[in-house]
């Protein structure tokens, strides 16, 4: 049997094209209509700073406890207890619900411009 394994290279593209997804293509323009400039370039770096931390504190995290391998979860369990582990898990699926759904919204809106 020839098992075949993903490289670094091909998951981390994985994972970042999944997290990018559609909403780098369709946001801008929509903010476009209804924003000024600046404020759009201050809200992006708003929250390009806070991914920032937030890859940051993972990275901490993984290498402070290797033993952790279960993710956000696993983290906000081993630091504050059953229930943050539990809501943290649960707002992290919902988010990746919500990021799907918004996939089909730009497929159909591409769509809709053929039908």
């Amino acid at each position: 049997m020839n098992n075949k394994k993903l490289n670094l290279t091909a998951l981390t593209a994985l994972v970042l094209s999944s997290m990018v997804g559609a909403g780098v293509v369709s946001l801008p323009q929509n903010m476009a209509e209804v924003a000024s400039p600046l404020a759009l370039m201050i809200g992006w770096s708003i929250t390009g700073i806070g991914i920032l931390f937030l890859a940051i504190s993972l990275l901490l995290l993984s290498r402070i406890r290797p033993d952790l391998d279960g993710g956000i979860y696993t983290y906000a369990k081993e630091g504050f207890g059953e229930l943050v582990g539990f809501c943290s898990a649960w707002g992290y699926w919902l988010c990746a619900v919500i990021a799907n759904v918004s996939y089909l919204v730009i497929v159909f809106a591409a769509l809709s411009f053929f039908y």
